[in-house]
């Protein structure tokens, strides 16, 4: 940029690229081309700004932390084909993708566009032959049979077995509830995105900063960690936010939809203190 004007000079000198934008020769082209293309050699820091944040081949960061990655990691092998195998050969072509074609963003259709496109190379689960699936039958047979016959020899007590079977189905329920809850919260984390000043555009960069800060919130009861209370605080909280918000934003709903949330289940000091 060595032969521009002056006044040219010092627009681009004093210009804050957005967060995570490359400053390489290949942007340094982008931007010039941008400016004498859309702009007609307007410089302006709001112009090159535009052509940062709206040009489809730029260089970015891959500012995404190894935590985050499993985030999103997380909430995509959830609700990814059931037939693809839970193998590390599967795990490579799949992960390499964001970074080597989508810019280094990392994300749930993201990830869905790197499954599309690196199927071939996947390896997948073979359907089950009639042999296979009978002998699997007969061993779950062979064991319940077994169960049976311990719980048989047993003196028989109706109300502890009673008891005993309410008790089973409320934690089975809970756990059920719970796994639900944690798939729904990292789904939310994983595609939170925050809109960029300019209609149409994603704030990546902003993006980043608040799925961290909602991976941060963990509500607990009685000094356990509760993904049903952790999901109605993060939903009651993201309800109260401005369109373009930041982590202290983010942190301060959090706390105001936890106090919300105590003096609403205030009715069920049994279960113990919410946190």
């Amino acid at each position: 940029m060595s032969n521009l004007p002056d006044d040219v000079s010092k627009i681009i000198d004093t210009w804050v690229e957005p967060r995570g934008f490359v400053l390489c020769d290949h942007n340094t082209k982008l931007l010039l081309d941008g400016i004498r293309t859309r702009f007609g050699n307007q410089y302006s820091h709001a112009n090159l700004t535009r052509v940062a944040v709206e040009a489809p081949d730029g260089v970015w960061a891959k500012g995404f932390s190894p935590a985050e990655k499993t985030t999103v990691w997380t909430a995509w092998w959830a609700q990814a084909p059931k037939e693809v195998l839970r193998d590390q050969a599967n795990v490579a072509p799949l992960i390499e993708y964001p970074d080597n074609f989508c810019g280094g963003v990392w994300s749930v259709p993201n990830l869905n566009l790197a499954y599309e496109n690196v199927k071939a190379k996947l390896k997948f689960q073979q359907p089950k032959t009639l042999e296979q699936i009978q002998r699997e039958f007969e061993e779950k047979e062979y064991r319940r049979i077994q169960r049976e016959k311990a719980e048989n020899s047993k003196p028989f007590d109706h109300t502890a077995r009673a008891n005993k079977v309410d008790q089973d189905r409320a934690i089975a329920e809970n756990a059920k509830q719970q796994e639900q809850a944690q798939r729904e919260l990292d789904a939310f984390i994983a595609n939170y995105l925050v809109n960029a000043t300019y209609p149409g555009m994603i704030d990546h960069a902003k993006s980043q900063e608040c799925q961290k800060a909602w991976s941060n919130v963990k509500i607990g009861r009685g000094g356990k960690y509760d993904a049903l209370l952790t999901l109605a605080v993060v939903r009651r909280a993201s309800t109260m936010l401005s369109d373009y918000p930041n982590e202290g934003e983010i942190r301060r709903a959090v706390e105001q939809a936890t106090k919300q949330l105590v003096a609403a289940q205030s009715n069920k000091p049994d279960e113990g203190p919410i946190r």
